[in-house]
């Protein structure tokens, strides 16, 4: 799931991808991923076999995460490479069995997104700015978030967790007066202009969500992470301001 866990925007004018699961429960975003990965158990398509997923298709891909209105998820190519490569990687590595990542990392957050990152190319979140490294690790850090909300999770240290750079945060924070972009920036935002990928523009949007998050977290004395989730969870409902 969180190998596929990214982008499900739409450009402007266009339909976001949406999925119906279970019948009548019309999903878009997050939601929907994780809807097609229920819908693939129901239908008993073995997505937990990473020989399965070492050899899908991209015919079962699109099947896997088909739309309810037309609408190709977006980047379907990477999600199909992305889902081959990390299935072949556990299997060379670690016996086919992510609990064997999991005991060689001690059950601690942090050991399992730098385990995640070393192993699996496609988590591995770096860029370059001004001649520094910049590193967010999203995906690696939500992977290990996700196994701690399991009822049997032996993962800890999950509040040394950073923020997670998603795009929904910034736009809550910015609406909120929070995050400020400078003239040029904000009109590329509301024109929707695409960012160029690894551009500074986009790599000082994710590092201030971080900063912003951090600075949140202390003023109200909580882990970073249950600062980071509630400003999520609230973005799924909040309607921007006119």
């Amino acid at each position: 799931l969180d190998t596929v866990n990214f982008c499900f925007w739409a450009k402007k004018g266009e339909r976001k991808w949406k999925v119906e699961y279970p019948k009548g429960n019309i999903l878009d975003g997050w939601k929907a991923l994780v809807a097609c990965f229920d819908r693939a158990l129901e239908d008993k398509i073995p997505i937990s076999d990473c020989r399965f997923l070492e050899n899908i298709t991209v015919d079962q891909t699109k099947k896997l995460f088909r739309s309810c209105n037309g609408t190709e998820i977006p980047l379907l190519q990477e999600r199909f490479k992305f889902l081959k490569q990390s299935a072949r990687i556990l299997r060379q590595k670690f016996g086919g069995d992510f609990n064997n990542l999991l005991k060689q990392s001690n059950y601690d957050a942090i050991e399992i997104a730098k385990t995640i990152i070393k192993y699996f190319p496609s988590f591995r979140d770096e860029y370059s700015l001004l001649g520094k490294e910049t590193k967010f690790y999203k995906r690696a850090q939500i992977c290990a978030y996700d196994l701690s909300l399991l009822s049997n999770s032996k993962i800890k240290n999950i509040d040394q967790l950073t923020a997670f750079a998603d795009y929904k945060l910034p736009q809550v924070l910015r609406d909120f007066g929070i995050l400020i972009y400078k003239k040029n920036l904000a009109e590329k935002i509301d024109n929707y202009t695409l960012l160029k990928k690894d551009s500074r523009e986009e790599i000082e949007i994710r590092s201030a969500t971080i900063i912003v998050c951090d600075l949140i977290s202390e003023e109200i004395g909580v882990s970073t992470i249950v600062a980071e989730n509630a400003i999520w969870s609230f973005s799924q409902t909040h309607k921007k301001k006119k």
